[in-house]
């Protein structure tokens, strides 16, 4: 029989605080072992930081450029070891123009074999996974909001869009985009390979849930706005067979 996935286990040991990547939520997996606590809050208490150009924007994405690939490290091995995604944001700054629109922290996670070993408590279920939390608080320790686990991918995502068979492709809600505001579409996290020390992610923002109308400019730009992996002139949405 097929495997239970981490997400399943989660719900069957009916873990508290519905973590099972943070001690918090998993504390009888991690016995007398170090196990790391999950990206968002490890941010929000200043234990760890974002990866070199890990802190991404809508700003950051354009329907030519809507695609980036990133390296996420084990969050043992350092603690530049997250990326965080404000798609809901023009920039990191504070007074930026915004929507409502859910922050995600991406991490991966490696069970450490060596004894004492950051992470050498994390659950086997989600050894070299890749971890979305959503997190809409503030740098702050005294920030009482808390972060909600998301998806596990490792390389396959327990919560995977259909529309992509193999399982490694995790898709977020999706607004209306504004060319206005620049703000608005979705998001979409594909887990290009993952290994002993760190996974490849990519990255890519939908300006539209459909590619467009038959004949329509969208169609005729030849983009690939919906982020399915095709380009318009191979896009079924504008060239129904």
């Amino acid at each position: 029989s097929k495997p239970a996935s981490p997400w399943e286990t989660y719900k069957s040991n009916k873990l508290e605080y519905g973590d099972l990547t943070d001690p918090m939520g998993d504390s009888p997996a991690s016995g007398q072992k170090v196990h790391c606590h999950n990206a968002a809050y490890n941010w929000r208490i200043g234990w760890a930081r974002p990866i070199t150009g890990g802190v991404l924007t809508a700003a950051n994405f354009t329907p030519t450029a809507n695609r980036i690939a990133l390296t996420i490290p084990a969050s043992g091995t350092t603690d530049m070891n997250m990326v965080i995604l404000d798609m809901g944001s023009s920039s990191p700054q504070a007074a930026s123009p915004s929507i409502p629109y859910p922050k995600y922290f991406l991490s991966f996670r490696v069970r450490n074999t060596t004894f004492g070993g950051y992470d050498g408590g994390l659950s086997a279920a989600i050894n070299q996974a890749v971890v979305i939390h959503n997190y809409n608080g503030t740098a702050s320790d005294r920030d009482a909001l808390t972060s909600n686990l998301v998806a596990i991918g490792g390389p396959r995502f327990d919560s995977f869009d259909p529309a992509f068979p193999a399982g490694n492709v995790w898709t977020g809600p999706f607004t209306p985009f504004n060319s206005t505001t620049g703000l608005g579409g979705g998001l979409r996290v594909k887990v290009v390979s993952v290994g002993p020390s760190s996974a490849v992610v990519e990255l890519c923002r939908m300006y539209s849930q459909t590619e467009g109308k038959p004949g329509s400019a969208e169609c005729q730009a030849n983009l690939d706005r919906d982020c399915d992996g095709k380009m318009a002139s191979l896009d079924s949405d504008c060239n129904p067979k």
